[in-house]
């Protein structure tokens, strides 16, 4: 059975940044769009299951991409 696609949200690059496989990420997103995030300050993702070479990361609910 096809799985769901995923939200893309895009994050801007910050000396707060922190991105590893198998643990939450920490990240200032710029369009998210929960109403329980501000976009303006740092969240805490799920786990992160794919970091790419280029700063883009998949969590077990959303993509994320440099903006």
């Amino acid at each position: 059975m096809p799985q769901p696609s995923k939200p893309t949200v895009r994050y801007t690059p910050s000396r707060f940044d922190y991105i590893e496989v198998g643990h939450s990420a920490n990240v200032i997103p710029v369009d998210h769009t929960s109403p329980l995030v501000s976009n303006k300050t740092l969240v805490h993702t799920s786990e992160v299951i794919v970091k790419h070479p280029n700063g883009d990361f998949e969590t077990k609910n959303t993509i994320y991409t440099k903006w």
